[in-house]
């Protein structure tokens, strides 16, 4: 679907008169502008991360929607009025950011996306009838993916567009890395894929080695117990990749993963094989502790990869 981006304006009571009474200190909205049908409702509704974009709108024929922020964070609505036909005209749209401490109250017939906002998530007051949702509510897909730019600068669209590869093992559930994923989706980016190498436990091994021959450094692996090490190591690597997976999508981002050979470089060109990425995301334990970082494998993978490589050091959850 091609994507069109639309900035953000600041709703006025001017700006937002086509479409509805924005509420404000020493503004309010007469009775008489107020339709509910037969039984209104008022609630309270928890959205979670719905993103800065939208490929359908909405509207009601028969109620005034009010709607207000229950956190006093700003927010955004895509609007058009009720005579346009969003669908067909997308020029007819267009994006407000909504003050926080305000109510907005929708003409009857509206066309409306959202709320949306860039927070995990939201609460807001509902006022409408019993019934809106099930007997008046008219949806209708775009031709066009709508992203809402906040502040005409084009950044949000560049942003979404970024594709990130995270690579990690051992720290795959450290809050050093949720933290920084939590900070790439708030900025935008929603789309991830992940690869957790299955590296086998070499201390273990080393273990092994030692008690058998301390100088020799090789350990006897019989040919039993080096299938049941790999096949151990794939099956701490796949707990790890589910478990970044499951965070990832509570984030409400686009997420994918694998697990990949235990060479981190050969796990990393398997995962670009499934398509292209904009940036890698190298999740290490701290230095002294990571193998990684002593092959340097930030600066190895900028240099194979051709790629920007963000590094977080993180402490191991399991």
């Amino acid at each position: 679907m091609e994507t069109i981006a639309l900035s953000a304006r600041d709703a006025t009571v001017e700006n937002f008169a086509p479409f509805g009474v924005l509420v404000t200190e020493g503004t309010d909205a007469s009775s008489s502008s107020l339709h509910l049908t037969e039984t209104p409702r008022l609630w309270m509704m928890n959205l979670r991360k719905p993103g800065l974009e939208f490929s359908k709108i909405a509207r009601h024929r028969s109620v005034t929607q009010c709607l207000a922020s229950a956190d006093a964070r700003p927010w955004y609505l895509g609007l058009a009025p009720a005579s346009s036909d969003p669908a067909a005209d997308p020029d007819a749209i267009t994006v407000l950011r909504i003050p926080a401490g305000t109510f907005v109250m929708l003409h009857r017939g509206t066309w409306h996306a959202g709320p949306h906002f860039e927070m995990a998530s939201m609460r807001f007051f509902n006022l409408e009838a019993d019934t809106t949702n099930e007997d008046d509510l008219d949806v209708v897909p775009l031709s066009q993916m709508v992203v809402i730019d906040p502040d005409g600068s084009g950044m949000h669209a560049r942003l979404k567009a970024r594709r990130v590869l995270v690579v990690a093992n051992r720290t795959a559930n450290s809050a050093e890395l949720l933290a920084s994923l939590r900070r790439l989706a708030d900025s935008g980016v929603s789309s991830f894929r992940v690869v957790v190498p299955a590296t086998v436990n070499v201390s273990g091994l080393q273990s092994m080695a030692s008690a058998w021959d301390p100088f020799a450094g090789v350990p006897p692996i019989s040919p039993e117990v080096l299938p049941s090490q790999i096949e151990e190591a794939q099956r701490i690597a796949a707990e790890r990749l589910a478990g970044l997976l499951t965070e990832l999508e509570s984030l409400g981002v686009d997420a994918s993963g694998t697990v990949g050979p235990p060479d981190p470089i050969a796990a990393i060109s398997g995962a670009l094989s499934a398509g292209p990425v904009d940036e890698i995301l190298l999740s290490t334990l701290p230095a002294g502790l990571s193998r990684w970082l002593s092959r340097d494998l930030p600066s190895r993978c900028a240099k194979r990869f051709g790629l920007p490589v963000t590094h977080v050091e993180a402490v191991a959850t399991s």
